[in-house]
């Protein structure tokens, strides 16, 4: 995986737009707080391929944003040592992420306790599904 610029974030936008039922978290940080820090939920971005398969984000504060539909190859060492405050993404990214080698001792933003999620509760698809569900009810 290689550091993102910001010269790729219109890249890195096209590619999560693609995605979008599982990278709502990430285009609205990105949208918000840009790559450039300065806020807990400004983005940094590794990229997986030429053109992209593959992004990993992580704001500012640690929590990370993976969208690696075709496999989570290099995520293990672009998070060594980083400080990791939790998963957020499609259930399969987020559960591969959490079983690598190292990621539970990886140093904790915050002193916090790592948090995950992986049920669709964020996916588009899943929270409209829900909606429609209680309307009904």
């Amino acid at each position: 995986m290689t550091p993102a610029t910001p010269a790729l974030r219109p890249e890195i936008e096209a590619f999560l737009q693609r995605h979008i039922e599982t990278s709502m978290f990430a285009l609205s940080n990105l949208g918000r707080h840009g790559m450039s820090g300065g806020h807990p939920r400004a983005m940094r971005f590794w990229t997986h391929g030429t053109p992209l398969t593959g992004v990993l984000g992580q704001t500012e504060e640690g929590m990370v944003l993976p969208q690696m539909p075709q496999g989570i190859d290099g995520a293990a060492q672009v998070l060594a040592g980083r400080a990791v405050l939790g998963l957020i993404g499609e259930a399969g990214q987020v559960a591969a992420l959490r079983a690598l080698p190292g990621l539970a001792q990886a140093p904790r933003a915050n002193g916090r306790a790592m948090a995950d999620s992986r049920n669709s509760a964020f996916s588009i698809a899943g929270s409209l599904a829900r909606l429609c569900r209680k309307a009904r009810a």
